[in-house]
């Protein structure tokens, strides 16, 4: 498998977590936005 395949497919798995923690959080009432994940603020 070609190294660019291998970093898409690791981003995107990246991508998917990140949006499963964003909707988990906002499931449980805590005050989350896109700055929260990805500012780290």
């Amino acid at each position: 498998m070609p190294l660019w395949r291998t970093c898409l497919g690791m981003a995107e798995h990246w991508v998917n977590h990140k949006y499963q923690l964003f909707f988990y959080l906002k499931l449980l009432g805590e005050p989350v936005n896109t700055m929260t994940l990805y500012a780290g603020a």
